[in-house]
């Protein structure tokens, strides 16, 4: 049964599940290096440094991407499922994907002028976000490099020098910075919070909470009134990240990847 403790009480309870338990879904066998799931509830795992899959929401493999081309994929952000990129930091190469995760779109930073870019996330509008560590400041490009909207300098207004992940999400744009915590901006890479929580890494956006995994613990911090919820999980053994998109609970350890589902009160 899952185990829940309210830090504050909230109006909308993300977190709230006295009347749930979580049941095991399905497990791959798999030892993936990172995990994001789609609005659609399909799973992606980074399976290698050059290897993409991506599951259903049965756990079957649907399709599989892998290119050794321009190095390992550093990342990857299934935000549009039929627009995903996948970053190859080494060589500041964008792969646009398709839903079958075939390449429909290739970008090289470095030939729009962009010299060290840590992290990228899909815009809304299927433009894109990057952070700019040379300049210090996210920004949204077109396909052509061309600056759409860009930050402040935060490394000077707030000192920001170890960014970790960046995500756009519901007209918010949110990046992590494992020391100095998480910062939230508008659409237009207008300065919006900051959320002082250090050590965190990836994080998810769900009905106006942040969402992030530490500790054995999924955490949700509402982004309007601050107010903060933690869920413990049904599994904590040997376990590297969690994801939690309702219904579903996706656990990675080392050697697996363990789904749960939560189940209704008397089903």
């Amino acid at each position: 049964m899952l185990c829940l403790t309210m830090l504050v009480c909230s109006s909308s309870n993300l977190l709230k599940s006295q009347d749930h338990a979580f049941r095991l879904h399905y497990e791959l066998p798999l030892a993936g290096r990172d995990i994001r799931v789609d609005d659609l509830q399909n799973l992606y795992v980074l399976s290698s440094p050059f290897e993409l899959k991506k599951y259903g929401q049965n756990g079957k493999l649907l399709f599989f991407f892998s290119n050794t081309a321009f190095g390992p994929i550093s990342q990857f952000d299934p935000g549009n499922p039929m627009n995903i990129l996948v970053y190859h930091r080494d060589f500041q190469i964008i792969e646009v994907l398709d839903r079958s995760l075939s390449v429909i779109g290739t970008v090289d930073l470095t030939l729009r002028g962009y010299q060290d870019v840590p992290l990228i996330a899909r815009a809304q509008d299927d433009l894109t976000w990057i952070y700019d560590n040379e300049a210090a400041r996210i920004k949204k490009i077109d396909a052509r490099g061309r600056e759409i909207n860009t930050s402040v300098n935060l490394a000077a207004e707030f000192g920001i020098e170890n960014p970790a992940f960046l995500l756009a999400r519901n007209n918010y744009l949110i990046l992590s910075d494992s020391v100095q915590g998480i910062f939230v901006f508008d659409n237009y890479a207008q300065f919006y919070r900051k959320i002082a929580i250090r050590g965190v890494h990836k994080v998810q956006f769900i009905n106006g909470r942040v969402i992030y995994y530490r500790e054995g613990k999924i955490h949700a911090i509402d982004l309007k009134t601050l107010m903060r919820e933690e869920m413990a999980l049904p599994d904590t053994d040997d376990l590297q990240d969690a994801i939690w998109q309702p219904p579903f609970l996706y656990l990675r350890k080392s050697k697996s990847i363990v789904v749960f589902k939560k189940q209704e009160k008397g089903r």
